[in-house]
């Protein structure tokens, strides 16, 4: 054991039944993620990408959704994800 641990950490804390009931605890608090939908799907066109991101994403009522995965498909073209 390193000598030095003690003057940084501090006294080691020993294990105690009543640590884990409150670590326990503290995760049963911590915020569950809420039911989010799978995917977003965002619709634009080449010529207005950014137009038409911008407006689609902050048309999105609840900012948790923005966690879910982005899907772009642009206009009148068939995307083909090769992609790893």
């Amino acid at each position: 054991e390193d000598p030095r641990l003690q003057k940084i950490g501090g006294p080691a804390i020993p294990y105690s039944r009543d640590y884990k009931r409150k670590y326990e605890y503290f995760r049963s608090k911590l915020r569950k993620p809420s039911a989010l939908p799978n995917k977003i799907d965002i619709k634009i066109t080449r010529r207005n990408v950014f137009e038409d991101s911008f407006r689609t994403i902050m048309g999105i009522k609840n900012p948790e959704n923005l966690k879910s995965r982005l899907w772009i498909e642009f206009d009148g073209e068939i995307g083909l994800d090769y992609g790893g």
